[in-house]
């Protein structure tokens, strides 16, 4: 119970006649120490003070001081106190029906209700106690905060209830960034344990080849967003790659010729990285334990590369069979498409000429195999390839040497002049 107004006014006309009003204000400050009011700064430290405004009434409470020497000061803190009380006991009250009703938005409680809490209702009392442990007065920040290493089903779902949309928008970011981080990261963890066990044998080759040949086909036939990526991926860096080190060759940055090991060894360094950034890809966000609506939206490019894949599939053949042919004739790109159409315009020019001769004749092979020579003779530098039993050819002319005809036929494959002996064939008209 607290002093009334009319116990004040009566001890302040005795201290105004008294000579003894030092005694009557150490009375009056024992007994408001015994009232309820006081306990209340007494026993402060027995709450936690959560909201803002419950800290500032705390704050409040602890600037109060009642040992003062004049009864009408010892009343104005008093006063202070009274009102204090007041909104002390609306802030418990209402903190009591919230934690009834299972709702944790509470300015005041107990430390003793809180640990009888744990034991009745851990699910309130783990919100309760994020709340009270953030360093920050935004609760879905700090439920943001405790959700980072302390995944549990129930501070998540009201984290998602609460949160802004600026926060929404925050955490998709956030989901992304493990998202492509963690394909960065798979992608060199993948390619840091191939480079530890090069070299591989044929048949783990073979196996990444194999496997990554799959997954391209599965991606292609668009399974799911991460296999269409992954094809996208895969067709745009080996067309890169050719075309780069096209460009490098031409420019004298690398050599014409590589070592073909090493060069195989690039090849499953790059398949490994693929496979990697797409493990990692799919895996990264599962270290996110932030919610997020996580759409996997394809670049604008992606989407073209999908949508002409089949196209863009024959130019990546196309080329790759250029570069290849390229590799193993120890010739640069450029330099071997340029012989390749210099050796179709002899071939045309050839032709043209061929078709300006009329032949005299046909012959026909009658061996197993007959030898077409560069020139009318028996010399293992002048065979040019061999022709199958059968095989008819047309004649433009003849020479007889050291008693043995030579007939000079058209071979269509290659579009040159070629030599052919008697022995090997017969004259059919």
């Amino acid at each position: 119970m607290g002093i009334k107004k009319e116990t004040f006014d009566m001890l302040l006309l005795l201290s105004a006649i008294s000579n003894k009003s030092q005694k009557l204000s150490d009375a009056l400050i024992e007994k408001i120490k015994k009232t309820p009011e006081y306990q209340v700064i007494q026993n402060v430290e027995q709450y936690h003070f959560i909201t803002p405004r419950a800290k500032e009434l705390k704050a409040k409470l602890q600037n109060i001081h009642i040992d003062k020497n004049n009864i009408a000061d010892i009343q104005q803190e008093y006063r202070k106190l009274e009102t204090l009380y007041e909104e002390f006991q609306h802030f418990l009250t209402k903190s009591n029906e919230n934690i009834q009703s299972d709702n944790y938005r509470v300015d005041i409680i107990s430390k003793k209700q809180l640990d009888e809490l744990k034991k009745t209702n851990e699910g309130l009392y783990r919100k309760i106690q994020v709340v009270l442990t953030a360093d920050e007065d935004n609760i879905a920040e700090a439920f943001r905060n405790y959700i980072k290493l302390h995944p549990h089903p129930d501070i998540i779902e009201e984290y998602k209830r609460i949160r802004s949309s600026q926060m929404e928008d925050k955490d998709n970011k956030r989901a992304k960034t493990f998202q492509w981080g963690g394909a960065l990261i798979g992608s060199f963890v993948f390619v840091l344990i191939l480079k530890m066990l090069l070299p591989v044998s044929k048949q783990i080759e073979l196996g990444i080849i194999g496997a990554s040949a799959l997954l391209f086909a599965l991606g292609l036939a668009k399974l799911n967003h991460y296999l269409r990526l992954y094809s996208v991926s895969v067709q745009i860096g080996y067309i890169v790659f050719f075309v780069l080190v096209s460009f490098a060759q031409e420019f004298g940055f690398l050599p014409n010729q590589f070592n073909f090991m090493k060069l195989r060894e690039l090849h499953l360094l790059f398949l490994m990285a693929m496979f990697g950034a797409l493990i990692g890809f799919i895996v990264g966000p599962r270290f996110n334990f932030i919610p997020a609506r996580l759409t996997i939206r394809l670049p604008a490019f992606v989407n073209y590369v999908e949508r002409q894949r089949f196209f863009l599939l024959v130019v990546f053949s196309l080329f790759g069979y250029i570069w290849t042919a390229a590799f193993m004739n120890n010739m640069n790109v450029y330099h071997w498409l340029a012989a390749k159409i210099e050796e179709q315009i002899d071939k045309k020019a050839i032709d043209a000429s061929a078709s300006a001769e009329k032949p005299l004749g046909q012959v026909r092979v009658k061996s197993l195999y007959a030898n077409l020579r560069t020139e009318p003779s028996v010399n293992k530098k002048t065979i040019f390839k061999q022709a199958k039993k059968g095989t008819i050819f047309d004649y433009y002319g003849s020479q007889k040497i050291n008693g043995r005809v030579w007939y000079r036929v058209l071979e269509k494959e290659s579009g040159k002049m070629v030599w052919i002996s008697e022995i090997t064939v017969d004259v059919i008209k």
